[in-house]
C-alpha cells in the first residue's frame, strides 16, 4: 500500500532538499523568500552567524507610501494597455478592485515591490550579492516577481 505525502509535506523535503545546497555567508548571504496566501516575506540571512541581516514583507510595508503608489501605478498602466489591445475600456466580466486593478496581478505587483525594497534595504548594508532561497516553493509567480523585483533594483544572485 502506498501511503499518501500531503502537500505539506512535500513543500517541507523541497525546501530541506534545496538547504542542503544553498548556504548564506557573510560575504554573500541568503536572500529567503517565505509566502503566505496573502503577504510575503524576505529575510537576509547570514547562516554562519546565524543572523537575519535586512527583513522586508507586505505586511509592513503596505504602510508606505512610495510602494503602494507604485503598486498602483503599474497596475494602472497594464490594465490600460490591455484594455488598448482589446479595444473596449471597460468590460463587464474582469473583477477588478475599486482602485481597478485586477484581483489577480495585485500580489505579484506587490511583491515585485517588496523584493525591491528589500533589495535596496540590503544594498544600504553594503551587501552587493546574494544567494536566493526560494523556501521550497516554485520559482514562478510570486516568488519570481520578487526574484525580478530584487535584481531590477541593483541585487546581483
Amino acid at each position: 500500500m502506498i501511503k499518501a505525502i500531503s502537500r505539506k509535506e512535500t513543500k517541507k523535503l523541497r525546501h530541506l532538499r534545496l538547504r542542503k545546497k544553498v548556504s548564506g555567508s557573510s560575504e554573500k548571504p541568503r536572500f529567503s523568500v517565505f509566502k503566505s496566501q496573502k503577504h510575503i516575506y524576505i529575510q537576509v540571512i547570514d547562516d554562519h552567524h546565524s543572523k537575519t541581516l535586512v527583513s522586508a514583507n507586505s505586511l509592513e510595508d503596505l504602510q508606505i507610501p512610495e510602494v503602494e503608489n507604485k503598486v498602483n501605478n503599474e497596475s494602472r498602466s497594464e490594465t490600460q494597455k490591455s484594455a488598448d489591445m482589446k479595444g473596449d475600456k471597460g468590460k463587464k466580466n474582469v473583477k477588478q478592485e475599486s482602485s481597478g486593478v485586477p484581483f489577480s496581478q495585485k500580489p505579484t505587483l506587490m511583491a515585485a515591490a517588496v523584493g525591491e525594497l528589500a533589495a535596496r534595504r540590503t544594498l544600504e548594508k553594503g551587501i552587493n550579492q546574494v544567494v536566493f532561497d526560494r523556501g521550497g516553493f516554485r520559482y514562478h509567480g510570486r516568488v519570481k516577481a520578487v526574484a525580478e523585483g530584487a535584481r531590477k533594483a541593483g541585487l546581483q544572485f
